[in-house]
């Protein structure tokens, strides 16, 4: 979003967003102050969260001091190359580098410090030729029980977001709404809650609607024209032809049984009003 810097924490086995944050760029915008509260509103969704990856922004001592001393959070973050590291990366004999299955890179480890992290960390580094140049990577980690190459996988997992992004840009994530951060954050907030709906929806159809990209599926299933109007108590969704049997019966079967197992409540955000949908 120009002008305004998003952060989402996604869960890496299904690919969905777990909570998000926005905020003015700024200065005094640091790594730890954003990312702490984030996982700490992270775990409490997600109680059994170990292990964390982060883009190499959050590669500082202080984040990763707390992550490890006071969160007991294992953390994967890609390395900043400046000059000292590089040197120290190059300092490795190349006797212990171990190719790298699958491809063409090396890879090694090493015990390393950090300013502001009291102890060490395993620093892994990957080496590869481009152009004939030998060049490095590396992530931090406090992990010692993974394997290097599991971590690195572990690693790669962070592209899966890019994906995300990607994929959730059918909703509208640039359109901002207003210039007010509370306007923009109930807007991230109600989309993050969208894609999060269809992606439930999405692996409980499985089949065929499992393999769509979200935008497929929301013009698959969901996108039909419809009026909604606030009628005393409810919420009343009228559907006026351009829908599919199917569907009709589908969402007329769903509020039947929210009806006769009285979980058809109302909704504190909408006034407290019930969702009533009418097909025409």
């Amino acid at each position: 979003m120009r002008g305004i810097k998003a952060f989402i924490i996604q869960d890496q086995d299904t690919g969905n967003p777990v909570f998000g944050r926005v905020e003015y760029p700024r200065q005094g915008l640091k790594p730890a102050t954003v990312a702490v509260p984030m996982l700490e509103i992270a775990r409490n969704i997600l109680p059994n969260l170990e292990k964390v990856v982060f883009d190499k922004w959050f590669s500082v001592g202080s984040l990763l001091e707390y992550l490890d001393k006071k969160m007991n959070l294992k953390y994967v973050p890609l390395i900043k190359l400046y000059d000292n590291r590089i040197e120290e990366m190059k300092s490795i004999p190349k006797a212990k580098f171990e190719p790298l299955v699958g491809t063409d890179r090396l890879i090694a480890f090493k015990d390393t410090t950090i300013r502001n992290f009291s102890g060490s960390m395993k620093l892994i580094v990957v080496c590869f030729l481009e152009e004939g140049i030998e060049k490095y990577h590396g992530y931090l980690t406090n992990d010692y029980k993974s394997r290097e190459v599991q971590i690195r996988n572990e690693k790669s997992w962070r592209w899966r977001i890019e994906n995300f992004f990607k994929d959730f840009d059918f909703l509208g994530l640039d359109a901002l709404p207003s210039i007010e951060l509370n306007k923009i954050a109930a807007m991230f907030a109600m989309k993050l809650f969208a894609f999060n709906l269809m992606a439930c929806l999405k692996r409980d159809m499985e089949g065929e609607f499992e393999k769509l990209t979200m935008e497929s599926f929301f013009e698959e299933i969901i996108a039909f024209p419809a009026l909604v109007k606030a009628k005393g108590d409810r919420i009343v969704v009228t559907f006026y032809g351009n829908y599919k049997e199917k569907h009709r019966v589908a969402v007329e079967t769903l509020l039947r049984i929210l009806d006769e197992s009285g979980r058809n409540l109302s909704v504190s955000w909408l006034g407290n009003r019930r969702i009533e949908v009418r097909f025409k």
